[in-house]
């Protein structure tokens, strides 16, 4: 049988972060919490709750947030036709790869960044 192990985050950053804008998607790992929002930013916060960076990723909402299995990247997918795959280690910079079409999902596969287009085909 599974045994779910949560734990409450209780943080001045996300209370911040859902009044300033709306939430549009959200990534977790064990030590990092992501959070997309409608105006295209991503936040990033460490496993208590606070944020470390934020980053104005995409012009449009993002739509889907996905971490890679070592929480050294997360990838987001914007409404603007863009995935970004930011890298979290200090000082690390950011890949932007882009569609002709609004990009709906990205996720990590082995060590490569998958997307999926509006038109549901596979973009690497």
């Amino acid at each position: 049988e599974p045994v779910v192990d949560y734990h409450r985050v209780a943080s001045s950053s996300i209370g911040e972060i859902v009044r300033r804008d709306r939430v549009t998607a959200f990534a977790f790992g064990e030590k990092v919490i992501c959070i997309g929002t409608a105006s295209g930013g991503v936040h990033l916060l460490d496993e208590k709750g606070v944020e470390v960076d934020r980053r104005g990723a995409h012009a449009g909402k993002v739509n889907d947030l996905s971490l890679d299995l070592a929480e050294r990247h997360v990838a987001s997918a914007g409404e603007d036709g863009k995935v970004v795959v930011h890298s979290l280690g200090r000082g690390q910079g950011e890949q932007s790869l882009g569609t002709t079409s609004l990009t709906a999902s990205a996720a990590a596969a082995s060590s490569a960044w998958v997307t999926e287009s509006e038109s549901g085909r596979a973009v690497r």
